[in-house]
């Protein structure tokens, strides 16, 4: 796994571009500054498909990327054979101009970062830069307008890295100064000026530090060669900097590839938001755009599910985790007749590092797809991308929700309607029990509540089982009455509503009658 900076960025990214363009698919994952913004966006078995939407464009709006894990699977059809390269891209938002991005932390979320062992110097000091649509069109505007090349200041920069440079004579002192840190002109952005220097003195690695930029060069470099062989950068090279790994996100875009990830939603939300455009507010409209970007989605937490629920007893027994560490590790000891070979593992594997999830997150969906192709009317034998392809295509698109009404949410433009979670529960009691049934639904299972009135509460549920238990809980408690929630009858407001209708049409009608009856009839 090679972890991607702003100091080798350049270097790489035509090879991660050309990995993205050779691989049969893409396993992505990230991770973020925080997970849920405020108590109103947490999720609840309760939330429709259009609510939890709403609740999750609140916390991409305000939280951002800072690692993305990017993973290509490139098939070698002679060996049964996958080969990946993965990426653990640090990210982070650089200000030019009049952009300067803003963006939220969750301490919960930072306390996790910190122990699965993140590296926030990393991070910010060396991050990446990227931009969306409408920050790629100012940095056009910025380079255009803005006269970088005249800027006061510049000089002096150039000045003296040549004078550190050519000043730094390895030959007769190995132990010569290796780094320079020169501090930023009022006014100017750090990202381009660490393009600017690194096109001028090509070799030396420049990255944001106390004081303002430090540079580095290489042992095996000579600095008066790299003082004599720069050049300006252009205009151009300016505008790739400012925009970062924007580019090989574009290139992943056009590319059509399948995208892999492990109970993906927010992941997807996140890199829309962040390389695209803002979410919008129609969850109709969010389908539309994901679309362009991500054809093809396949959410290995989705199709995990699934496949258990199948009914298989030996895929049930496998795939008794849920999570994505446990999901490979079972697989990873699995004996599946000619199931493909993968080469290109992280070396140091290890859960919530970006780009390690998103090689696993791969791994799981190859075993997956060999699974579910062995099932079909095919002699047993090696597969090739094509067939593992077609046998998944019945879970494409399909996204696992936690915690709402539905179990996934369906990304297609048509499709059927994901399927729904238990019907909700309504529980009438004396008001003076409401804490002891409570502390008794909270022991059924995943469940949410919420107070109808004093005697009354509504009950949603994780799954049948959790219903059940619920039921048999209070089933000889002659005061607690369970039963199956209708709106009509249980809902205060929807009850007003139809009396009122009724009345309404009854009034309507007594009216119509009273004038028919006073009315003369005509004569034929």
């Amino acid at each position: 796994m090679t972890d991607v900076t702003s100091c080798n960025f350049e270097r790489l990214a035509p090879e991660i571009e050309a990995a993205i363009e050779n691989a049969a698919f893409v396993a992505i994952d990230t991770e973020f500054t925080g997970l849920v913004y405020g108590p109103d966006a947490t999720p609840s078995l309760f939330d429709s498909i259009e609510d939890r939407y709403a609740k999750l464009r609140q916390t991409v709006a305000s939280f951002y990327v800072c690692q993305l894990g990017l993973c290509t699977f490139t098939h070698v059809p002679e060996e049964n054979l996958y080969k990946a390269r993965a990426y653990n891209v640090y990210l982070c938002p650089r200000s030019f101009g009049n952009v300067d991005p803003q963006f939220c932390v969750q301490a919960s979320s930072i306390e996790f970062l910190c122990q699965s062992g993140f590296d926030f110097n990393k991070c910010f000091y060396e991050g990446v830069p990227y931009a969306d649509r409408v920050c790629q069109r100012a940095a056009d505007l910025y380079i255009m307008n803005e006269r970088y090349f005249e800027k006061p200041g510049l000089t002096k920069i150039y000045d003296g890295v040549r004078h550190w440079l050519n000043n730094n004579d390895r030959s007769k002192s190995p132990d010569g100064e290796d780094s320079l840190t020169v501090t930023l002109p009022e006014g100017l952005s750090a990202v381009v000026v660490m393009a600017d220097l690194k096109t001028r003195f090509p070799g030396v690695q420049v990255e944001v530090s106390r004081g303002g930029l430090r540079l580095t060069l290489p042992e095996d470099f000579e600095p008066q060669r790299v003082a004599a062989e720069g050049r300006p950068p252009t205009e151009s090279e300016l505008r790739c900097a400012m925009v970062g790994f924007s580019r090989c996100f574009e290139v992943l875009a056009a590319s059509g590839k399948p995208v892999v990830g492990h109970n993906m939603l927010l992941d997807l939300l996140l890199l829309y938001h962040q390389f695209c455009e803002p979410l919008p507010k129609s969850y109709a409209k969010l389908k539309a755009g994901l679309s362009t970007v991500f054809p093809a989605v396949y959410d290995t937490k989705h199709m995990s599910l699934q496949l258990r629920q199948q009914g298989v007893s030996w895929l049930k027994e496998l795939m008794s985790g849920a999570d994505l560490f446990s999901l490979f590790k079972a697989l990873s000891n699995a004996v599946v007749p000619y199931a493909p070979r993968v080469e290109g593992a992280p070396k140091d594997l290890r859960a919530h590092e970006a780009g390690c999830d998103a090689y696993a997150a791969g791994f799981v969906f190859l075993k997956l797809a060999h699974i579910v192709a062995q099932k079909l009317p095919m002699p047993p034998r090696a597969l090739s991308w094509r067939n593992h392809r077609d046998a998944v295509r019945p879970y494409a698109n399909r996204v696992n929700l936690i915690r709402a009404q539905y179990h996934h949410l369906s990304l297609g433009p048509t499709d059927k309607a994901a399927e729904t979670r238990p019907p909700w529960l309504c529980i009438r009691l004396p008001a003076q029990a409401q804490a002891q049934v409570r502390a008794v639904l909270s022991r059924c299972g995943v469940v949410d509540m919420r107070c109808l009135s004093r005697n009354c509460l509504l009950v949603a549920v994780g799954n049948y089982g959790c219903a059940r238990d619920i039921v048999e809980a209070f089933q000889d408690d002659p005061s607690v009455r369970v039963v199956k929630y209708k709106s009509y009858r249980h809902n205060g407001v929807a009850r007003a509503w139809l009396w009122a209708a009724t009345v309404g049409t009854i009034a309507l009608t007594a009216t119509c009658a009273l004038k028919l009856a006073s009315g003369k009839v005509p004569v034929l």
